[in-house]
Parts: structure tokens; C-alpha cells; sequence
């Protein structure tokens, strides 16, 4: 996503602001062609937040890990007006390096690997939004059926918290995560990476083709492939 940058002929906003391409726009000007790189992970991100009953005009959310994902869910949630975002990771420079991005939200940066647990449970409870951005969890990845936040944690987290809370897995297969299933006992809204994989599909396709991407059909084939 960030290796191809220098082929290209230039970058849209989305593309621009986290450094990295997921979709590239052939355009034709005259005999001349230019390549365009787009980033339709942020447009993913935000339209499954919208599809939920959850607050984010200047919102406290949470995003855990520092990868590519992690800068788009950070966009995303900018753009739906949150103020703020809790990024944590295990490696506290990456989370740093993050931050140099140069965002129009506060970003505080947290370590994974030495936040006391009474520190992290306060964070998530008044979290909006909790956006699980890392890999761990996914079925053939490094951590399969894992979740990087303890589930104790997790749960302590969702039951004190007083908000109408989202969590919001970027994984998605398997479709019910660990990190999900500690929403569960308290019936927070929960959403799996499908949504995100569906909508950014959704945004490509309509730069590609400048037409309505047919969503619902897509969706349905999502179904029909068990992804």
C-alpha cells in the first residue's frame, strides 16, 4: 500500500493523509494517462460506523494497533467528528509514529505492554467506540482466536461504562472474534471487518466506474461466498 506510491501520479486526499494506496484510478487526459491512488479503507470505516446507534461528534474513541488499518480508522472517526482517539499499541514508538501523521483530533498515545489494567479499563469504558485494528484474531494470521485485549479487561470495560458503546473488529473471518464476543453478555453493538471489506469495496468500484456501486447485491455475495 505504501510501495507503490512513488509510481503513481498522485494521490487523493484519502490516500494522502495516512500514506497508503488500496485503489489506483486510471484517468485519461487526452493521449495522456495518470494514475491516481485512493484509499477506501477510511470510507469503509466511516460508512459502518453511520450504520450504527453510536455517538461520534466529538466523541472519545479507542483504536488499538499502529498499521495501516489503524490510520485509516483514525481518519475515519475524524471525519465522523470525533475529538479524540486512545491509540494503543505494543511497540510505543510505532504509536508515536502514528501520531506524526498530523491529525485534526488529539491523538494520546498508550503502551499495550505496561498501561495498568485500571487505567485501561477507565479508557475503554469512556470509549464511543472501540476499533480493534491489528491482525490478531484472524483465521490463518500470527494469533488466530486471540484477542489483543485481555477479555476480562474488555468486559470490565463495556460494564461500567454508562455510553451506548461500538466495537468494531477489522477482522473478518472468522465473523465472531474473541474480541467481539466479550461485548456479548452486555449487548453492546458489535460489527465485523465484512461491513468494511464491503463498503471500501463499494467506494472502489464507483471510483472506478463513476457509477452507484450495486451494495446490496455485493453484500449478498459476500453471503453467497461465506467470506
Amino acid at each position: 500500500k505504501a510501495k507503490v506510491i512513488p509510481f503513481l501520479d498522485g494521490l487523493a486526499p484519502s490516500a494522502e493523509k495516512i500514506g497508503a494506496v488500496n485503489t489506483i484510478q486510471i484517468v485519461e487526459q487526452g493521449s495522456k494517462v495518470k494514475l491516481i491512488g485512493h484509499n477506501t479503507d477510511i470510507q469503509g470505516i466511516k460508512s459502518s460506523i453511520t450504520t450504527q446507534n453510536v455517538t461520534t461528534v466529538s466523541s472519545t474513541n479507542s483504536v488499538i494497533g499502529t498499521g495501516g488499518a489503524s490510520l485509516a480508522a483514525i481518519s475515519g472517526l475524524q471525519s465522523l467528528g470525533a475529538a479524540r482517539v486512545h491509540l494503543f499499541g505494543r511497540n510505543i514508538t510505532k504509536v508515536e509514529e502514528v501520531i506524526k501523521h498530523g491529525w485534526d483530533i488529539e491523538i494520546i498515545p498508550h503502551d499495550l505492554s505496561s498501561i495498568r489494567r485500571s487505567q485501561f479499563v477507565d479508557l475503554l469504558a469512556i470509549s464511543s467506540t472501540i476499533v480493534q485494528a491489528t491482525s490478531v484474531g484472524m483465521i490463518g494470521g500470527p494469533a488466530p482466536n486471540q484477542s489483543p485485549i485481555p477479555e476480562v479487561i474488555l468486559k470490565a470495560a463495556l460494564e461500567k461504562s454508562n455510553l451506548k458503546q461500538l466495537l468494531f473488529d477489522l477482522v473478518y473471518s472468522p465473523p465472531h472474534t474473541v474480541f467481539l464476543g466479550a461485548g456479548v453478555s452486555t449487548k453492546t453493538a458489535r460489527i465485523n471487518g465484512l461491513e468494511m471489506l464491503l463498503r471500501q469495496g463499494a467506494a472502489a468500484f464507483e471510483i472506478w466506474t463513476t457509477k452507484a456501486a450495486p451494495i446490496e447485491l455485493m453484500r449478498a455475495s459476500l453471503k453467497e461466498a461465506a467470506i
